[in-house]
């Protein structure tokens, strides 16, 4: 099977990019990282590879730096998060595998309890 019908006109892959303003600071743990990174990976129908790699600085002094990040790899590429205590949740997912990022969007806004969503979506690769 090939992961990406489009490689032969020139485009390798997709990356959303997706902002997700004004989230519930609460749901900012680990656990809740990991239930929204599986869900993300099954709605997307991608492959973990390996268990996700979590960051947690609670202490930092810089608000844009206090939070969680979670890293984890896919077997088309990658998935970045970072929660933030200001309340922003930043997303990145990147895959030669077709992906509809709308599903994303739609699914994190609820999960999140957004009030804001802003999404780039980015052709990797393309000539």
């Amino acid at each position: 099977m090939t992961y990406n019908k489009h490689f032969s006109t020139g485009n390798y892959g997709l990356e959303a990019v997706i902002d997700f303003h004004g989230c519930d600071v609460a749901k900012a743990t680990t656990e809740n990282l990991r239930v929204f990174l599986d869900e993300v990976i099954k709605l997307s129908d991608m492959e973990a590879h390996g268990e996700p790699i979590f960051w947690v600085d609670m202490e930092a002094t810089e608000p844009h730096l206090k939070g969680i990040s979670v890293f984890q790899w896919i077997k088309t590429s990658n998935i970045v998060i970072h929660a933030l205590a200001t309340g922003l949740v930043l997303f990145n997912l990147f895959s030669c595998k077709p992906f509809d990022p709308d599903v994303i969007v739609e699914f994190g806004r609820k999960f999140w309890q957004a009030d804001r969503v802003q999404m780039n979506v980015v052709d990797r690769g393309k000539n």
